[in-house]
């Protein structure tokens, strides 16, 4: 199975929708809200490779400003441009712009 590989930004995005959940939301309990926070801070670098957004910056802000999208967004797309491989997202906006740079899949 070929290693799945992601940006830092992920750990950081996947802790916010915990916090929305717990917070806004009121779906999750403290107790439970800090066992998937420990799952992402201790397994997900062990599933997947994770790079430092700070490497892809400046391309995801060339991209960012031509495609009219979030910096976010842009990084994921610059990432998977620069190691050649195809971009999976659940964000339609994001596939769409991506579909210009990589191969990308939407998925729902």
């Amino acid at each position: 199975m070929k290693e799945s590989e992601t940006l830092d930004l992920a750990l950081i995005e996947s802790t916010n929708a915990v916090w929305k959940k717990a917070h806004l939301l009121k779906e999750l309990n403290k107790v439970d809200m800090n066992v998937i926070v420990d799952v992402i801070k201790n397994y997900m670098p062990r599933l997947l490779k994770i790079y430092d957004s700070r490497n892809q910056l400046d391309r995801a802000l060339e991209i960012s400003l031509k495609e009219g999208i979030t910096i976010y967004d842009s990084l994921y797309i610059a990432l998977a441009e620069n190691l050649g491989v195809g971009l999976l997202t659940g964000d339609r906006g994001q596939y769409e712009k991506g579909r210009k740079y990589v191969d990308s899949v939407l998925i729902d």
